[in-house]
């Protein structure tokens, strides 16, 4: 299961593409934890050069786009970050009526066979919709990644 945020960098960029943005945010990320007693500033430093590295690659891959593709692509960024929200939003909702169905199913007294079944299936979509929410989530490194995608598009659409 990915994130919806890799989907999209993916299908943007190509597999081959995000991966190498992924490795790259990751390692910059994982020093940062490493050397917390450096300064601010340094940290700082090194999220503008982070910045400007993927920045620049996203900015030359999309500069070949016409201003049409380039607005298809805004487009599904702006939709696959509603998916997102949706997907947050709405766990809430899932939670509440996995809790009330389980125990509408125990308190029905149904054959022991019919209740297993059903807890069993309603407790298989209740893990995929959680695992669905943690992906989207914790995210960090894409929402990161995606955040500059959707820089690089304002600024090429200006």
């Amino acid at each position: 299961m990915t994130s919806e945020f890799k989907k999209l960098l993916s299908r943007e960029f190509g597999k081959e593409e995000y991966n190498a943005y992924f490795e790259y945010t990751s390692r910059v990320f994982q020093r940062k934890r490493l050397e917390k007693e450096e300064t601010r500033l340094m940290l700082l430093r090194e999220e503008s050069l982070l910045k400007t590295y993927v920045f620049r690659n996203m900015e030359e891959i999309l500069n070949h786009r016409t201003k049409k593709q380039l607005y298809k692509s805004n487009e599904r960024l702006l939709e696959c970050m509603e998916v997102t929200m949706d997907i947050n939003g709405g766990f809430f909702m899932v939670f509440i009526a996995y809790l009330l169905s389980s125990f509408m199913l125990l308190t029905l007294f149904l054959q022991p066979v019919v209740s297993i079944t059903a807890m069993c299936l309603l407790t298989a979509v209740f893990l995929h919709k959680a695992m669905e929410y943690i992906v989207n989530k914790y995210c960090y490194v894409d929402a990161y990644l995606i955040l500059i995608y959707k820089n690089v598009l304002k600024k090429l659409l200006e």
